[in-house]
């Protein structure tokens, strides 16, 4: 099996947030990265916090971006997971339009709409959100 360069991409030390959801493990398996839901969902939860975005905003856009799973899943299309991070994404800025502090956010679903491509990199992504929400909520309490 020929290794994806992009699979391999680790971040940037001046950027903190992933440059891909997965690795390729010793028998050319495509598999999650382990840092994508330990130290990047803590450093991600980390400039939540620092930023003021709340627990309750997060959650918010964690329930539709859940929301947006089971579309994808329904219609397991690539396209269609592209689709509903380019809404979150707009959803987010629109956020962000009415209170400064949510531009982090925005800032987060503009990211990761760039690495959805994939029904599976979607799923990946809610992994890592889901952590970065358990991260802020245990160690940067409301």
């Amino acid at each position: 099996m020929r290794q994806n360069r992009n699979d391999t991409k680790q971040k940037s030390p001046n950027n903190p947030r992933p440059e891909s959801y997965t690795e390729v493990n010793k028998n050319g398996e495509s598999t999650i990265r382990k840092d994508l839901l330990d130290s990047e969902a803590i450093n991600e939860a980390k400039n939540f916090k620092e930023k003021q975005v709340s627990y309750t905003q997060l959650r918010r856009f964690f329930g539709a971006a859940k929301e947006a799973l089971i579309k994808i899943n329904d219609s397991d299309d690539n396209n269609q997971a592209k689709l509903e991070m380019a809404m979150l994404k707009a959803k987010a800025y629109y956020a962000a339009g009415r209170l400064d502090k949510n531009k982090p956010l925005a800032e987060f679903f503009e990211h990761h709409s760039i690495l959805v491509k994939t029904v599976n990199d979607y799923k990946h992504f809610m992994q890592h959100f889901e952590a970065v929400i358990a991260y802020h909520r245990y160690y940067y309490e409301d």
